[in-house]
């Protein structure tokens, strides 16, 4: 399917995130660091989505978003950010800072994977 790259500092939801995608079939690829994720991006090619917590231990997915979207390499892929200790602020700093998506608590399993599946299709179609 899709070649994911999560960024994900919480070594419990790390691997959550990444069983909760594989099931649907898709290659991922965790990190728990934006600065590693940074450095991983420059060695794949594919990377169809960027899945982050906007409160990262280094770096806030604002920042993370911005350097994505300096990249040449990543400005058209799709970022889907999490607030997952944050509110309807976080996720308007996400989207100003260039995330296509930020979800909020209460995040759902069916409402992750509803977001996965749009951001791909769109991603795909354009």
């Amino acid at each position: 399917m899709a070649l994911i790259v999560v960024i994900e500092g919480s070594p419990l939801m790390r691997p959550a995130l990444r069983d909760l995608l594989q099931l649907d079939g898709h290659t991922v690829i965790t990190t728990g660091r934006a600065d590693e994720a940074l450095g991983l991006l420059d060695d794949i090619i594919g990377v169809e989505l960027v899945v982050a917590n906007f409160a990262l231990p280094e770096m806030d997915g604002a920042t993370l978003v911005q350097r994505l979207r300096a990249d040449v390499r990543y400005q058209k892929v799709p970022v889907l950010m999490l607030a997952l200790d944050g509110d309807q602020k976080v996720s308007r700093q996400a989207i100003e800072a260039g995330a296509n998506t930020c979800l909020v608590p209460p995040i759902t399993v069916e409402g992750l994977k509803s977001a996965v599946k749009h951001m791909l299709n769109g991603n795909r179609a354009g």
